[in-house]
C-alpha cells in the first residue's frame, strides 16, 4: 500500500566526470544500513526489470534508473541516493533529467539540466490508454 510513483533519471555527458559520479554512488552506497540496502536493492532491480537495462552502462558509465510503481519518499535512503545521483551529476556539469509521475493526475515533475555539453531531452512523460 502507500502513494507510489514512477520514476526515472538518468545523467549522462564526459565520460571523466561519470567516473567521478559512479565514485560518489559507490562510496553513499557503502555506508548504507543493511535495510537502505534491501531498499536500494528493490529499487535497483525494478529499475532493470521495468527498463531492461543496468543503472550503470558498462559502455558509456551513464546512470540510468527507471522503476514504476514505487514508494518515492524523500527521506527514504535509498531515494535520497538516486536523487543524489542527479543532483551530484548537475555539480559536476553532466546533463542531467528527472521525470516523476504520481498517482494523482496532476502529480507530474520534469526537472531537465544542460551540464557542459547540452541536454537530449532523452526523457519524456505521456498518459494513455492503448488497445
Amino acid at each position: 500500500m502507500g502513494y507510489r510513483s514512477d520514476v526515472a533519471i538518468t545523467a549522462y555527458g564526459d565520460k571523466e566526470k561519470l567516473v567521478e559520479l559512479k565514485a560518489y554512488y559507490d562510496t553513499e552506497v557503502s555506508n548504507f544500513s543493511a535495510m537502505a540496502l534491501d531498499n536500494l536493492e528493490y529499487l535497483v532491480n525494478a529499475s532493470v526489470n521495468d527498463s531492461v537495462r543496468n543503472i550503470w552502462d558498462d559502455e558509456t558509465g551513464e546512470f540510468f534508473f527507471c522503476a514504476n510503481h514505487v514508494k518515492w519518499y524523500d527521506g527514504y535512503p535509498a531515494v535520497d541516493l538516486i536523487n543524489g545521483v542527479f543532483n551530484k551529476a548537475t555539480e559536476l556539469g553532466l546533463a542531467a533529467e528527472r521525470v516523476r509521475v504520481g498517482e494523482e493526475l496532476e502529480d507530474i515533475h520534469e526537472e531537465y539540466e544542460d551540464g557542459d555539453e547540452g541536454c537530449d531531452y532523452r526523457l519524456s512523460i505521456s498518459r494513455g490508454i492503448s488497445f
